[in-house]
């Protein structure tokens, strides 16, 4: 069955991609887009899902130029064709931004992201990490711890530990000892 080769083949980019196989998880995304452009019998949801695996890649393996053009993409459609995936896309922009060290611009869309999404069951934890990393970035501590405590909130629900967890910790670890609270400080020293 063609169909349930292409969602294994996705999950399987997923895979690859968690796992820091890059470039086989590129081949795989770009193949399922390959086979999308000749005959979309899959619907649009799996095209807007290719597109979005293919520039989550690319933001992985540093290369924003190309995540922001698939990015674009599916902006474009999901605009166009289903609303659902568009906040998705939004956030995925602005971190194309912020590792392109356009902070306000990242900020921005970050923000719109946030105010767009309806899916409740969706982890907004990368969102509001980026938001406090620019905030960090310029200099802005306050917002940033703000960022970061809402971050970790959403890492103790979701119980879902990324690399980018542990910069979260060593920021709200330092920042209570810089202010002397010992209390708080305790739960980010192990």
């Amino acid at each position: 069955n063609n169909k349930h080769i292409f969602y294994l083949n996705q999950e399987i980019g997923k895979l690859k991609l968690f796992w820091g196989d890059v470039n086989d998880a590129i081949y795989i995304f770009k193949s399922q887009l390959n086979i999308l452009s000749k005959k979309n019998d899959f619907g649009i949801k799996s095209e807007l899902s290719a597109l979005y695996n293919l520039a989550n890649a690319y933001i992985i393996a540093k290369k924003q130029d190309s995540s922001s053009y698939y990015n674009r993409i599916g902006l474009k459609i999901s605009i166009r064709e289903n609303s659902e995936y568009y906040p998705y896309f939004l956030s995925q922009s602005g971190e194309v931004l912020f590792h392109l060290g356009k902070y306000n611009r990242a900020k921005d869309s970050l923000l719109k992201s946030l105010k767009v999404y309806n899916n409740k069951d969706y982890s907004f934890e990368n969102t509001y990490n980026l938001l406090g990393q620019i905030e960090f970035n310029l200099n802005n501590v306050s917002s940033s711890f703000q960022y970061f405590k809402k971050a970790d909130s959403i890492v103790d629900i979701f119980k879902d530990y990324t690399p980018e967890t542990r910069f979260i910790h060593n920021f709200l670890r330092d920042y209570y000892l810089k202010n002397g609270d010992t209390k708080n400080f305790e739960i980010y020293d192990a």
